[in-house]
């Protein structure tokens, strides 16, 4: 599918990784292939299936007006790790994907337990009785609302504390990276890096950090999906 023929709406940005690696390495692997993000107060949509969305690396970062060639402010800009074709976005909560191992490493992470120490550390310092009722809720054979009032004082209240934040609506957005937002870098010889623009005639490459001439790279596909004028002239 195209990314003209699609539509580009939206940005998502990623800036940590987990024991598995970067989140911007492991898109470009292919081994993330979805985030889960809060929903916009104002109610907007973050993405919309179907079409194209840029993801960046620190892209609320403070950009550097004119970065010096191969230096470590360069690695103040966001960097543009790929563009990719929303393929879902759904309404989820915490408490739906709880015990499931593969939406876990989906979203970058090296196993369930650090899925969960991620989003909700506490639930470590649980007994036993707690998760097992966590469990039975999320697998629908207990109602999720005659959990709120097992176990008596404390534990009463941290349960009920825990499904609140496990009910929580979130939204879960899946992706799939286009194989052809990649290029080489002249510098470190690298094949299939992603560049962030700097100018009108620099790109910074993602791997090394080194900012080169736009035209120095050796891009691998002339149908780059980019709206920047950073993109060599080449015809189809």
């Amino acid at each position: 599918m195209s990314v003209y023929k699609t539509g580009i709406y939206g940005a998502i940005s990623f800036k940590e990784g987990t024991r598995a690696g970067p989140f911007w390495w492991q898109i470009i692997q292919g081994r993330k292939t979805q985030t889960i993000r809060v929903p916009r107060k104002d109610g907007r949509p973050h993405v919309i299936v179907g079409t194209t969305v840029k993801l960046y690396y620190k892209m609320r970062a403070k950009r550097v007006e004119k970065p010096t060639k191969g230096t470590e402010k360069a690695m103040n800009l966001p960097h543009l790790i790929a563009y990719a074709e929303v393929k879902s976005y759904e309404e989820i909560s915490l408490l739906d994907v709880w015990f499931d191992e593969e939406n876990a490493i989906a979203d970058g992470f090296e196993d369930l337990d650090e899925f969960r120490l991620w989003f909700y550390p506490d639930w470590f310092d649980f007994p036993e009785i707690f998760k097992d009722a966590i469990k039975r809720a999320a697998e629908a054979e207990l109602d999720k609302e005659i959990i709120f009032y097992l176990g008596r004082g404390a534990g009463k209240s941290t349960l009920k504390t825990a499904m609140d934040y496990l009910m929580r609506p979130l939204k879960r957005i899946k992706f799939k990276v286009f194989s052809a937002s990649k290029a080489t870098c002249p510098h470190c010889g690298k094949a299939g890096v992603n560049l962030a623009p700097v100018n009108s005639d620099d790109a910074l490459c993602i791997n090394c950090n080194y900012v080169y001439p736009v035209a120095e790279y050796t891009w691998r596909d002339p149908e780059l999906p980019c709206e920047s004028s950073l993109l060599p002239d080449k015809s189809v």
